[in-house]
């Protein structure tokens, strides 16, 4: 790690990582669930390719499920219990009550 850094500042970073490629996870959750409609819809009359259209709609729900909650708890976990907040930044002082860099 560079010099100066500790946990919480790795934490900060592996925050700020997600943040960045969580709409990634979410569009091809969308992405998912569309296509099996699509597939659906265009397949009406082909029994096996209309069963794979649903096939991918129940993922792309289930992962939009599972990204849904996986936020909640997070944002539960760190915001509500925790009371931490990566965009936070603490003031630390001395015992002089100066502040410390």
């Amino acid at each position: 790690m560079p010099p100066g850094t500790d946990v919480f500042t790795l934490m900060t970073y592996i925050f700020t990582l997600i943040e960045r490629v969580q709409w990634l996870f979410w569009a091809a959750a969308i992405a998912l669930f569309f296509l099996g409609l699509a597939r659906f819809i265009k397949n009406a009359a082909d029994t096996q390719a209309h069963e794979e259209g649903k096939k991918y709609m129940l993922w792309g729900i289930v992962s939009l499920f599972i990204l849904v909650t996986l936020w909640g708890i997070v944002n539960f976990l760190l915001f509500g219990s925790l009371g931490i907040n990566p965009t936070y930044s603490p003031t630390f002082r001395d015992k002089n009550g100066a502040t410390v860099p």
